[in-house]
């Protein structure tokens, strides 16, 4: 018997850049009496999104990030990753990205290091404004001292490298690395392989994309 209920904008949406870099209180904390399942349904103007909720397999304190490459700069594109404390006194620490990185705040860093108590959350975002942006954060390494929720990718993400219009959003709760497997099907979908001069929207759009957790980590397709 599957029940849904109208979430406020404002516990899950920020377009306040004053909310970035700080601790929050975006966010929604799901508990049942028995299992259950879970999925967030946003829209925005011209873009939608679902987030699946993968309750307990989505708690961890070892994370990497995962947001899509951006191949041009449409001007309309990012790359964003929000941490979600469960616990009080969590540190959380990231590092391992381009120290060249210029964030939505105007500033670069090295590393990130601050506290969320239970239910707060951290919101970082870059925008396709810098070169260095496009990739330099991919694989940035999360840490924290206690389990927490990773929300990773891009809030307008860039599907395809030369159409402005070939954007929508690519966001999706991540999986904590104790928790990640070794085998995975991939599954096409319903954009064109090869690109030609007809199918401008699509081209590029099947791709795989995989982050290594460990260093000498070799990747086989169909045990080639």
């Amino acid at each position: 018997n599957p029940q849904k209920f109208s979430v406020p904008r404002n516990y899950i949406i920020t377009t306040n850049r004053s909310n970035l870099f700080k601790p929050v209180t975006l966010g929604i904390y799901l508990k049942g009496e028995k299992p259950l399942f879970a999925s967030l349904r946003f829209s925005v103007n011209q873009h939608a999104e679902i987030v699946t909720s993968k309750g307990t397999a989505g708690i961890g304190t070892d994370f990497f990030t995962s947001p899509a490459p951006i191949e041009s700069s449409p001007s309309n594109v990012n790359f964003i990753t929000s941490i979600f404390a469960t616990e009080d006194n969590t540190t959380v620490s990231i590092n391992n990205f381009d120290p060249t990185i210029i964030f939505s705040d105007n500033n670069s860093r090295t590393s990130f290091n601050f506290s969320l108590q239970k239910g707060q959350s951290y919101i970082i975002e870059g925008s396709d404004t810098y070169t260095q942006n496009w990739q330099g954060f991919i694989g940035a390494k999360i840490t924290s001292t206690k389990p927490i929720s990773v929300t990773n990718g891009n809030f307008n993400g860039q599907y395809v490298s030369t159409t402005l219009a070939s954007t929508d959003i690519l966001m999706d709760q991540s999986v904590p690395v104790d928790k990640l497997g070794k085998e995975f099907v991939l599954v096409k979908g319903n954009g064109t392989i090869h690109a030609t001069t007809s199918d401008t929207y699509s081209q590029n759009m099947e791709k795989a994309f995989i982050v290594a957790s460990a260093n000498g980590t070799s990747i086989y397709v169909n045990n080639e």
